[in-house]
């Protein structure tokens, strides 16, 4: 690719070889940064707690094969989740190996950040050359939303992963030139499908760009290698869902997000274009933050959920602390990944003595036409730029409930910021021109956003400014002095650039290693480094109690008998154990909450109503009566408060409380759940 790459080492067909060969010392500079890495992402991950809505389904997969295959909620599969269950495959493997305990639920995030920066590393070498790459898998590793996402059992962690293995894969087909290996990278993007579903497809994108920008061979044969690949990748991404769906209706569990059971309608609708235009796919269940009036339904309280539907979220602090620290320069970057082949397609380079001068007195010469690894090297470039920018322009228009839905962008931003430095310090050694103030023009800038982002953020951490300002300062005024010096070993030059380094890295090393502290990376479901921005109101508090993604105050680490339980809890399921004859379904309920609770605590097997949102019309009343009568089903338990205030109304679960209501006789009445603020009652319908 690059003069760079090719020092890195190359082999046949100008692969760079930099999985094997390595120098002592890159192995052993890599492995301090995995090690940094896995020591990061692994540190507080006995006290993760768990996504309790996330863990029941793990918790049930891992314990029927038929909950597994449909990724249903409880262990009699009578509804899934709101979404694909592919990220939980990992975690039911680490339940299945470990038991079911939350560092084995998180576990399995962590080896996959680990990978994520060890790919970092290989595609940063591939493009720039084995120091490059070494910069590229720290800048990732202590990113602070990855620092505290890899560490909790969310989603995310499995999406990031396949996005950097399936880019890892593009850029070696480029290399190779290769239709197997960009086949197995839209492989990977359908991996990530089962992880996260349409956000997996904005990387398509970059593989497309980046595969026709190669020119390797004919344009007619890279359209049809990238329509191969790309048929290839949603083939197998929705080979899952579909296989779920051609089963009939009456044979699998009701499908969550859903208001006509169809797979289709969960994925594209709910969790896809849902999130850019509610109500666009028809059975989709309306999102959370554009239901009316909260309640159980529109509850959710994150550490950006006040930023999550605004368009220019990206520059707001909630996401600049844990994805945004390096903006400037990886926006520099951006900038020369078309500048550099823009000059280079014309045959003119800048700098060299030796050609005619041009207009403006700036010498010019002609060079040959661009080689097979500079074409490799600007396609890398061009694909990076579509993923990035694709998938921030679309996530800024969706709505977003957690920061780490921009994970993905998180290596595009290394590289690009690592890019730009780095040939902003080469520039400053070598040009006689204007383009010796580019780098401490990035320094100062850069300096200036950090700073910015710092006191915007935490009155805790203001100390980081000073130490930013002072190290660019310090960076500038050295650089000044290297000038002079001009020798290659200037110790002058080198303290300018660790002092420049550390102006860039110390903010976001600082957030990341918040993580380490007590309670640091947030929680289960809402991974988040450093200081929260505002404490929440007591209102927020009382809302999110109602959440069922919230840990549990006391985490299940085991699945303890019902003895272990709090006292109304254990009232609850020896009433009904006595009473339940064998084989009969614990009881039905309209709190997801409460259904999740008792899953992960005990071998019991409550019936969820209504599914996560409580939109979802299931169970149906004839379903319900029906098993009422048979003997399956003997108790329901509901909020006292009437189910009138979700909105929109959900007429099947009206119509269930009232036929319940009016023909069952109410028997306990409590808060069945720790920390719960409304009151349930059990009926009895025999």
């Amino acid at each position: 690719m690059t003069t760079a790459t090719s020092r890195a080492g190359s082999g046949g067909s100008g692969v760079t070889r930099v999985l094997r060969g390595q120098p002592r010392w890159v192995v052993l500079v890599l492995g301090l940064i995995l090690a940094a890495a896995a020591l990061l992402y692994t540190w507080n991950i006995g006290y993760s707690g768990l996504s309790t809505y996330y863990a029941a389904a793990a918790k049930s997969m891992a314990a029927s094969p038929r909950a597994f295959f449909f990724g249903s909620v409880d262990p009699t599969s009578s509804i899934t989740l709101d979404k694909l269950a592919g990220f939980l495959v990992p975690q039911v493997l680490a339940v299945k190996l470990f038991g079911f305990h939350a560092w084995a639920l998180a576990l399995p995030q962590a080896v996959e950040g680990v990978i994520s920066v060890y790919f970092a590393y290989v595609i940063g070498a591939r493009w720039r050359g084995r120091k490059f790459g070494l910069v590229v898998a720290a800048l990732l590793a202590f990113t602070p939303m990855l620092a505290a996402m890899f560490g909790r059992p969310m989603e995310d962690g499995m999406l990031t992963m396949c996005q950097i293995l399936a880019f890892a894969a593009l850029q070696r087909a480029i290399l190779s030139r290769s239709l197997w290996w960009l086949i197995g990278s839209g492989a990977w993007v359908a991996v990530g499908f089962q992880a996260k579903m349409l956000q997996s497809w904005l990387f398509l994108p970059a593989l497309v760009v980046a595969y026709l920008a190669s020119a390797h061979a004919s344009v007619g044969r890279r359209i049809l290698h990238s329509a191969i690949a790309c048929v290839v990748c949603v083939l197998l991404s929705v080979s899952w869902m579909t296989a779920i769906q051609l089963v009939p209706a009456s044979s699998r569990p009701f499908i969550d997000g859903t208001t006509n059971n169809n797979t289709y309608s969960m994925v594209f609708g709910y969790n896809g274009v849902d999130r850019l235009i509610p109500g666009l796919i028809p059975g989709a269940v309306p999102q959370l933050n554009s239901v009316a009036g909260g309640g159980q339904s529109g509850g959710n309280s994150t550490a950006t959920s006040s930023a999550g539907s605004s368009r220019a979220k990206l520059l707001l602090p909630q996401f600049t602390t844990q994805i945004g620290w390096l903006y400037p320069l990886a926006f520099a970057g951006l900038v020369l990944a078309f500048v550099r082949p823009l000059r280079r397609w014309r045959g003119l380079v800048p700098g060299d003595e030796r050609g005619p001068p041009m207009t403006g007195g700036t010498p010019m010469t002609r060079r040959p036409p661009m080689t097979q690894e500079e074409r490799a090297s600007t396609a890398t470039g061009f694909g990076l730029a579509a993923w990035l920018v694709v998938a921030a322009v679309v996530l800024s228009l969706a709505f977003v409930p957690h920061a780490t839905y921009f994970a993905v962008i998180a290596l595009p931003l290394a590289l690009f910021a690592a890019d730009a430095t780095v040939w902003g310090i080469q520039t400053y050694r070598t040009a006689e021109d204007w383009r010796r103030i580019v780098l401490p023009a990035l320094i100062v800038v850069q300096a200036a956003w950090g700073t910015s982002i710092i006191l915007e953020a935490s009155a805790k951490l203001h100390w980081l400014a000073i130490v930013t300002l002072a190290a660019a300062a310090l960076s500038i005024a050295l650089l000044v002095l290297s000038r002079k010096a001009r020798g290659a070993r200037s110790g002058q030059w080198r303290v300018a650039v660790i002092a420049a380094g550390l102006a860039i890295v110390v903010s976001p090393v600082a957030w990341s290693l918040c993580v380490l502290g007590p309670g640091g990376g947030g929680s289960a479901s809402d991974a988040f480094a450093g200081p929260r921005l505002a404490r929440p109101t007591a209102a927020t508090v009382a809302a999110t109690r109602q959440n069922p993604h919230l840990p549990l105050v006391r985490p299940p680490f085991s699945a303890p008998k019902v003895s272990g339980l709090s006292p109304e809890d254990a009232l609850l399921l020896n009433y009904v154990d006595a009473r339940n004859p064998g084989g009969a379904l614990t009881f039905a309920t309209d709190s997801m909450p409460i259904a999740v609770s008792i899953i992960l605590q005990t071998d019991h097997d409550p019936v969820p109503m209504g599914g996560f949102s409580r939109q979802a019309p299931t169970p149906a009343l004839a379903a319900l009566t029906a098993m009422v009568v048979s003997g399956r089903l003997r108790f329901v338990l509901l909020q006292a408060s009437t189910s009138a205030t979700l909105t929109p109304p959900n007429a099947t679960l009206t119509a269930v409380r009232s036929w319940v209501t009016g023909h069952c006789h109410p028997v306990l009445s409590g808060r069945f759940r720790d920390n719960s603020l409304s009151r349930q009652v059990l009926y009895d319908c025999r």
